[in-house]
């Protein structure tokens, strides 16, 4: 059972309806209790967070605590449990008001006035009640952000998902974990004594609650950064601009206040919340009259018209999406919206943030420190829009670029020269050669296996036929050419078999896109499907007996299966959806990545093992469109293309777990390629205004630029 398709499904004596949100730790679903005739909200928490045999039983811990917490402004819990597929749940009371992260989001977007000091000091009365409260319990929260702030029909504010981070942080400290210094919470939220290692406290909790109102008086978070490190540094060492630099009607009064509440020590903070809460009111008390109110809580929230969602940033769809067979020429990406580097909209992560063999847990002393942030400034991982709904950024310090910088060649096409040629280059970016040069345009390059033959794309003919270009046994640096098929009609998206001895392509040779096969050499052609629908995508299983492919002959695409001998053709995919438009077979055969595109909805990323239908895993739901999988080689990760505003390159586990973006910039970062040691990834990008390569490690360090001119270097693709 998928926790991220469970429209219908009954857990008890609950039934869940539509999905009315999503989050980095789960879903949540309106519910029906019959019993009760009763509506509730169910949250799901993400199977990937159970590892270990005693996740249940703590899970029932923390859930029973937050039960306990009876309070006017802590959501009530009612239920809880864990399904027999091991899915756990939350049931909680059904607010309708949407959260105050989406309220943020929305005035930002319709440039609307801020919420009032007096609405703000508000919030902040209800929730420094709650939070004394639950202190008073013992009870730490641990993720204070405007996420887990959430309203009713009326405008009460409520706290919610008490014990989930604390859930989370004993995940952290189990099995092999324990050695790689491991900390729960949001960064834009954590104060100086997390970062240090010290644990997470009262005091802890009302810096996190301090940034809140900061950002409901000032319009942004008091620290902004494009990277992890200087985000740190901010909150262990920089005072926060007073906020009427931002928002002038602030009296000056606030200004020591909010400095207080984010002051570097705990000791340096108010004794309690409510004291905060006190101060704050203090200190607007003459600067607007007592009931002063802009509407903000009550303010009806936009409705994702797509996914009946509430919503708070605009989707910008792609205009022009990758095509299919019948246009192997390179991807025009869609009009974008330019938008800062970084922004303060971080806010919503709850993230395991792993820095890395710096053993945080056991030392927060200033030597350890210091080697942590010199680690993070060397290694610049950018902070990207995915820390909006991402789950665990654990990069730093599982995954090891190693320091070649990723070896070997890179082929490419460009127009530096007139038309399209394809061109070969070392990985650092030196030693750039043409290898093509004709009047038509030469495309999208793919390496065989051995990297010894390079199979692209060419008009030069007329239309669209497969070259090859082979490397000499005695010398892999000179090339031959070769025509690989010769006929009137277009050729497309050539894939190499694991022994490089054959080439499966889509043509339309004999009317409707079909799939064909051909020797390296270019002979024996075959055809492997007959069929009067579109046989497009092809792409062999890694031992070479299977060809995976897309094929509308049911009304819609979907994915299918033959033996390589065109036999056997079995249906893998069947819903409403047009699977298919990429398809890549993981390193071990155990997977097929593939898109799915629903109509009127977004375009996803969705896994299936190709023995099994019933096996789909959805790695998306976040919002915007995703595209453009990608195996790393060792199979340990998987890649692909996110859109909301711009393109970015985003690489999550096998599994769809630790999500991270690993570009983050205004422009749009496209086609891209993995390093043979899974390292790196090159890829193209118009950052500098046209198109040009560049280079990161899979963490989102070591960005470099491989090519400058004003040409455009588009299709990289790294030799085996």
């Amino acid at each position: 059972m998928d926790s991220d398709n469970l429209s219908s499904a009954q857990f008890g004596q609950y039934t869940l309806r539509e999905l009315i949100g999503v989050g980095g730790m789960g879903a949540v679903y309106l519910a029906d209790q019959p019993g009760l005739k009763r509506r509730v909200a169910i949250k799901v928490l993400n199977s990937s967070s159970v590892t270990d045999p005693d996740y249940a039983e703590r899970f029932a811990r923390e859930a029973q605590m937050a039960a306990a917490l009876e309070h006017p402004h802590i959501v009530p819990v009612y239920d809880h449990g864990t399904t027999p597929e091991g899915i756990s749940y939350v049931v909680m009371r059904l607010l309708n008001g949407g959260s105050l992260a989406q309220r943020l989001d929305q005035l930002k977007k319709r440039s609307e006035t801020l919420p009032s000091l007096t609405e703000t000091a508000k919030l902040l009365r209800q929730m420094a009640s709650a939070l004394d409260y639950a202190h008073s319990k013992n009870v730490i929260h641990r993720d204070i952000k405007p996420n887990n702030i959430m309203f009713d029909e009326q405008g009460n504010s409520y706290l919610v998902d008490f014990g989930i981070a604390r859930l989370l942080a004993d995940q952290t400290t189990s099995g092999t974990l324990t050695q790689t210094g491991m900390m729960v919470g949001t960064p834009a939220y954590m104060p100086p004594e997390i970062w240090r290692g010290e644990d997470w406290s009262r005091a802890a909790d009302q810096y996190a609650l301090g940034i809140v109102v900061y950002e409901m008086v000032s319009g942004r978070p008091p620290f902004v950064a494009q990277t992890l490190y200087q985000l740190i540094s901010q909150h262990l060492n920089e005072i926060p601009e007073p906020p009427n630099y931002e928002r002038e009607e602030v009296p000056d009064a606030v200004t020591p206040v909010l400095q207080r509440v984010l002051g570097k020590e705990p000791d340096d903070r108010y004794a309690s919340i409510g004291e905060f809460a006190s101060a704050f009111e203090d200190a607007i008390k003459r600067a607007e009259p007592e009931h002063t109110t802009t509407g903000f809580f009550q303010m009806p929230l936009e409705v994702d018209e797509h996914t009946k969602l509430l919503t708070s940033t605009p989707r910008n769809l792609l205009l022009t999406m990758p095509t299919t067979a019948g246009t192997p020429i390179p991807i025009v990406p869609p009009p974008r919206n330019n938008r800062p580097l970084i922004i303060g909209g971080f806010i919503g992560l709850l993230v395991i943030v792993a820095l890395g063999l710096l053993a945080f847990q056991s030392s927060n002393s200033q030597a350890t420190l210091q080697a942590t942030l010199v680690a993070l400034e060397a290694n610049q991982s950018v902070i990207a829009p995915d820390m909006m709904t991402a789950t665990a950024v654990t990069c730093i310090a599982n995954i090891a670029p190693t320091q070649d910088g990723g070896g070997g060649e890179i082929a490419f096409h460009s127009d530096r020269d007139g038309d399209s040629d394809i061109y070969l280059m070392n990985a650092d970016g030196t030693n750039v050669r043409r290898l093509t040069d004709s009047e038509g345009e030469d495309l999208n390059p793919t390496w065989s296996p051995d990297g010894n033959k390079l199979a692209f794309i060419s008009d030069r003919d007329g239309n669209n036929e497969i070259y090859l270009l082979i490397a000499s046994p005695e010398n892999r640096a000179e090339f031959t050419s070769l025509r690989l098929t010769q006929n009137s009609v277009d050729d497309a998206e050539p894939r190499w078999s694991p022994d490089g001895n054959h080439v499966v392509f889509a043509s339309r040779l004999e009317g409707s896109w079909d799939i064909y096969m051909v020797d390296a050499d270019g002979n024996n052609l075959r055809r492997l499907t007959d069929h009067a629908a579109s046989d497009e995508t092809p792409v062999w299983s890694p031992d070479g007996t299977q060809i995976a492919f897309s094929s509308d002959r049911d009304g819609n695409y979907e994915i299918y299966v033959i033996d390589s001998n065109g036999s056997n053709v079995r249906r893998l995919t069947n819903d409403a959806a047009n699977d298919g438009n990429t398809l890549v077979w993981s390193p071990d055969g155990s997977r097929i990545a593939f898109v799915s595109i629903l109509p009127d909805s977004n375009w996803e990323i969705d896994t299936v093992a190709p023995n099994d239908p019933a096996s789909v895993i959805n790695f998306s739901n976040r919002g915007g469109d995703e595209w453009h999988p990608k195996w790393s080689p060792d199979g340990r990760s998987l890649a692909y293309l996110w859109q909301t505003d711009n393109v970015e390159i985003v690489v999550t586990g096998a599994d769809g777990s630790n999500r991270r973006n690993i570009t983050a910039a205004s422009s749009d970062d496209w086609t891209y390629s993995w390093s043979p040691d899974s390292s790196y990834i090159a890829f193209e990008s118009d950052r500098e205004g046209n198109w040009e390569l560049l280079i990161l490690d899979t963490c989102g360090g070591n960005l470099r630029r491989l090519t400058n001119n004003s040409a455009d270097d588009l299709y990289p693709a790294w030799r085996p």
